[in-house]
């Protein structure tokens, strides 16, 4: 049987995948309410789960056996790749193309987590982020506000030039050990330092609040690749977007 999950049913899903790296993010949406999610079999113990975040729909997480995640993304609309375990990757690869007649193309999605105190940087122009800098973060980030879920001051830190943000480091999700780290510079920023700084700023901020770093980034993403391992971050785990090639 296949279920839609209601809020109190989402909770549960939340408790059933557990608080892990890979989990930090679908975890926090379950939690927060801010996604979609389908389940074939028993709650306490389903045989597939698909979560989609109701702002970033293209790509939804999803568990359990490859048949049966193909047939819970039917119910998704808006995504072209699906986040899943290495190990399970190439099977729901093949079945895409079986079902698609299409090429299935594989991008290994790479888990780091800093579990002792990281390298410590520092620029003129990097600094936390608290609550009255809600309108520059607002503002990079496009929105019309921004505020941390928890209700406390957030966990982020930025490059400030000429009183605007250029780059940002800020919590994106967060569980009871774990809080993930998302990072981005402004392109005529890049190449300065700023995301580095800013990255173990909040590292710091995070451990200090108990939990554990966890940043992941396409194995193709070199420049974050450079940044996790300067800050001290170690490779955990991967997960697998799986998706249609384009040609």
């Amino acid at each position: 049987m296949t279920n839609r999950l209601d809020g109190a049913q989402r909770l549960l899903l939340a408790d059933v995948l557990g608080d892990s790296p890979e989990t930090v993010i679908p975890v926090h949406l379950l939690r927060q309410g801010l996604c979609h999610a389908w389940i074939s079999g028993n709650l306490e113990r389903p045989v597939g789960a698909v979560v989609q975040s109701t702002s970033l729909m293209e790509n939804p997480w999803a568990f359990g056996e490859a048949e049966v995640i193909w047939r819970l993304l039917k119910y998704a609309t808006g995504w072209w790749t699906a986040n899943v375990t290495a190990t399970l990757a190439p099977s729901l690869g093949a079945v895409l193309e079986r079902e698609t007649k299409g090429r299935a193309h594989l991008y290994d999605d790479v888990y780091h987590t800093l579990t002792r105190a990281g390298s410590s940087f520092r620029s003129s122009e990097v600094r936390r982020l608290l609550i009255d800098d809600e309108p520059l973060i607002a503002k990079y980030m496009g929105t019309p506000t921004w505020t941390y879920s928890e209700g406390f001051e957030p966990m982020a830190a930025g490059a400030v030039v000429d009183g605007r943000l250029v780059g940002l480091a800020h919590v994106s999700a967060v569980t009871e050990g774990l809080a993930d780290i998302g990072v981005s510079t402004l392109e005529p920023w890049r190449g300065r330092g700023f995301a580095t700084a800013a990255t173990s700023i909040v590292a710091k901020v995070v451990r200090d609040s108990g939990r554990t770093p966890v940043w992941s980034a396409g194995e193709g993403n070199a420049a974050s690749l450079r940044v996790l391992a300067k800050v001290g971050f170690k490779e955990v785990s991967r997960r697998t977007y799986v998706s249609l090639a384009d040609d």
